[in-house]
């Protein structure tokens, strides 16, 4: 006869796990009260997690390990002011003396800094748990978590990135908007300090006498070469140029 798979059902908050439920339940327990807590220490989760253990969300290509988990854990906690994780539904099975897998459901409640709402995000899951018993009845069995599979739905976290940078974006000008900025006139006065007040322009004569009409260019015989000269206005332009004698 194969051995019997023993399944344990849970149905409360993940604080009601007594030190009387299986193994993998009083992982999951201790594992989601180092979320919450306000100051997550490392070395309850270094005691935790296995030295080889492998975490994979939302089934990523790359597994992180556990000085990352940790690190991932540490630095995440940092950015919430509170944090709450709401156990719904966990189903641990025992597979084994040495071996139980745990199914979970639950949802994670943030507020990050700067807000005053809560942040939602559903968790499911499962972690496997390895068992190793005591030599001595006494002290009770060693178990840690060897690895974690989760689907995290982060949804509402991007919706509250994309809200916050549209809010704090700026929009640049158009070059229409900023070319009719740079063409508007300037409203500042000129004063000009010990200037006499300018005659206006209707006490100003005004000469209007016409210019001298053009006159066709002029001839002399004098010599051998012939000079002529051109008058235009008020001013008379010599241009010499030896001619041939007639």
């Amino acid at each position: 006869m194969g051995n019997k798979v023993h399944v344990t059902e849970h149905t409360g908050a993940y604080n009601a796990i007594s030190h009387k439920s299986p193994h993998g339940l009083q992982c999951l327990k201790i594992l989601f009260s180092e979320y919450d807590s306000s100051n997550p220490s490392r070395m309850a989760l270094n005691d935790l997690l296995t030295v080889d253990f492998q975490d994979n969300t939302n089934g990523s290509d790359r597994n992180t390990g556990r000085e990352e988990t940790i690190e991932t854990i540490m630095s995440s906690r940092a950015k919430c002011t509170r944090h709450q994780i709401d156990l719904k539904h966990a189903w641990c099975i025992e597979n084994s003396g040495s071996s139980q897998t745990v199914f979970f459901e639950a949802v994670r409640f943030m507020v990050l800094d700067g807000d005053e709402d809560w942040t939602r995000i559903p968790l499911s899951g499962r972690i496997e748990v390895k068992v190793k018993e005591n030599r001595f009845k006494l002290k009770d069995a060693v178990a840690q978590i060897s690895s974690r599979r989760m689907t995290s739905d982060a949804s509402q976290l991007v919706k509250r990135d994309l809200s916050r940078t549209a809010t704090t974006t700026t929009l640049p000008m158009s070059p229409a908007h900023t070319s009719s900025v740079d063409l508007q006139p300037s409203t500042s006065q000129l004063v000009l300090a010990n200037v006499p007040e300018l005659p206006a322009a209707n006490n100003t004569p005004s000469d209007t006498k016409s210019p001298p009409s053009y006159r066709k260019s002029q001839s002399s015989k004098d010599g051998p070469t012939r000079t002529p000269t051109v008058t235009s206005g008020s001013s008379v332009d010599a241009v010499e140029k030896p001619l041939s004698p007639s």
